[in-house]
């Protein structure tokens, strides 16, 4: 569990890239990736070298906002690829593409030393942190839930809210209202603000630290092991129903 907080310890605050010409312009990484398909290089290739060398951490985009970092250190990976897979014709790849931006899955599997070789460093670090801030504090707070049903017989969602609080209880030590509070004073903002999908990634992101903090290493080993396997039963279970899981994964 070590490598889970030196990967956020070490962060920096920016989206930062290991190429040393600072704030490159999105036209200029679109350019690359369109130029890197044009030599028929694999278009996951392309998407991923076109990350490393990807430095705005938001921007605005035919009426829409983009935050591809997430509490000044997750590297939202995902929605960069969606926002580069834009810019291409993905006919020829459809299939998947879609089963990367809605699983999170790569046509082939890259390990994670192919992705810190591609990405760089800082962008890896990134990676990880938004893989175990976000997506795995997500599988984590599923995989209590569910635990709570199970142990109270509920199998409706008539309970939902009692459930959330409960699990928020049992794993943050408070419930979803207070913590959003704390969450919410510390940037700053009114906690009865509306909120976007971008807040409640921050959210999940702080409520993520807030356990690096009051966590001791045994439960944050325990807790982290608890949010992989609920990812790989989703993954399982995509793989027999994929309409279904994408929605699940999501």
């Amino acid at each position: 569990m070590g490598s889970v907080r030196a990967a956020v310890i070490s962060s920096s605050q920016s989206i930062a890239s290991d190429q040393p010409q600072g704030i490159i312009a999105a036209s200029v990484c679109i350019e690359h990736l369109q130029h890197a398909l044009n030599l028929r290089q694999e278009w996951y290739m392309a998407i991923l070298e076109t990350m490393a060398i990807w430095t705005l951490a938001e921007e605005d985009y035919k009426g829409r906002h983009y935050r591809y970092l997430i509490g000044g250190e997750a590297f939202d990976w995902l929605i960069l690829a969606e926002r580069l897979l834009l810019e291409v014709d993905d006919s020829e790849f459809q299939d998947a593409s879609n089963n990367l931006l809605f699983l999170g899955r790569w046509p082939e599997e890259l390990t994670y030393i192919q992705l810190r070789r591609i990405l760089g460093v800082h962008k890896y670090r990134g990676y990880l942190n938004y893989w175990y801030g976000v997506v795995v504090e997500e599988a984590l707070m599923l995989s209590v839930e569910n635990e709570i049903r199970k142990e109270n017989n509920l199998h409706t969602d008539m309970a939902s809210d009692t459930i959330s609080d409960l699990a928020f209880v049992r794993i943050y030590g408070n419930t979803e209202y207070r913590l959003w509070g704390h969450f919410c004073k510390g940037r700053g903002t009114s906690h009865k603000a509306s909120i976007s999908l971008d807040d409640m990634k921050e959210f999940t992101y702080w409520l993520f630290r807030w356990r690096l903090v009051t966590s001791d290493s045994a439960r944050m080993a325990s807790d982290t092991r608890k949010g992989l396997k609920q990812i790989q039963q989703l993954k399982d279970y995509s793989l027999k129903r994929p309409t279904l899981a994408s929605g699940l994964l999501r």
